[in-house]
């Protein structure tokens, strides 16, 4: 049985530990808090006037001030909102880390991080991946923006520079998606016992750990396409992406055991603090994930 198809099954397991409604719920809750922001913005683009968009563009000539005011006040003010509930998911990823170890998880864990000392040092966890994916999408999707400026710019080869940029895009986009993938552990290394100085120190950890297992990451990705393509005629997502989300944060558990019980990793023992954690240790060799996988799936009878 492959390794994927042995977390797949802990998962199942897992999640039939009184664990199902919990995780649709808390989708649910991240959901809504993404869902909230962009309810503004759509909210305050009825402010506008049909008079400032002519011919599919922006005229503010005759735009009304007070409207305009109003529509940018709510716009900055759904950012605001954006950044004020990120910690809603950092505490959906933490409920769903918790499921591994115990009978059933805590549902009370998605709001964990609004706690006094926890909260900003969460918003600004994530507001610095949110920016370092930003910067990354903006380089990957230059070179899709020159073409179409190219493509205005010479009528004659308009068709031309109009395809370039198309599969300019989508390669430019498949390498976004291959980039920001090293970060994808982040979120699961900042809710366990892993000790840093900085929020630098755990995305740079993300970066490390996923390189070291890209292929076994992505290979679980895949594997559930197919389930990405029931979710928009048969399936929901709201029961897929528990599904899914448990699988993963499960992987990343293994992942970091590995490194952090390898002598040979600079993660070494990153559960301890730092001032504990062995100089000299004796070097041995590292666990196959597959190994490491297989040897805490359940019995058949529990299943």
């Amino acid at each position: 049985m492959s390794a994927e198809n042995v977390l797949k099954k802990q998962t199942r397991v897992i999640l039939g530990k009184n664990n199902w409604i919990k995780s649709v719920v808390g989708f649910l809750c991240v959901l809504t808090s993404f869902a909230i922001p962009f309810m503004l913005v759509y909210f305050s683009a009825a402010f506008l006037d049909d008079s400032v968009l002519k011919d599919n563009s922006v005229d503010l000539s005759n735009v009304n001030v007070i409207n305009l005011t109003v529509c940018i006040t709510f716009a900055v003010l759904s950012l605001v909102v954006f950044v004020m509930l990120l910690p809603v998911y950092t505490g959906y990823v933490r409920f769903i880390a918790g499921c591994r170890d115990s009978q059933s998880g805590d549902i009370e864990d998605i709001f964990y991080y609004f706690q006094k000392g926890k909260y900003l040092d969460t918003v600004q966890l994530n507001m610095i991946l949110l920016i370092r994916k930003a910067v990354w999408f903006l380089v990957f999707s230059v070179p899709a923006v020159v073409m179409l400026y190219l493509s205005h710019q010479f009528g004659e080869h308009k068709t031309l520079f109009s395809i370039c940029a198309l599969w300019v895009g989508i390669f430019g986009f498949a390498g976004y998606l291959m980039v920001s993938r090293l970060y994808i552990m982040t979120q699961y290394l900042y809710v366990s016992d892993f000790n840093y100085r900085r929020e630098r120190d755990i995305i740079n950890a993300s970066s490390y750990m996923v390189r070291k297992n890209y292929g076994r990451i992505i290979s679980l990705y895949l594997s559930y396409i197919l389930w990405g393509v029931f979710c928009f005629f048969v399936i929901p997502i709201v029961f897929v992406y528990p599904y899914f989300k448990h699988c993963a944060v499960l992987s990343y558990s293994y992942i970091y055991d590995m490194e952090n019980n390898n002598p040979d990793s600079i993660y070494y023992a990153s559960n301890k603090p730092i001032e504990e954690t062995a100089v000299n240790v004796p070097v041995s060799l590292e666990k196959d994930f597959s190994e490491t996988v297989s040897s805490e799936t359940v019995s058949e009878e529990e299943i």
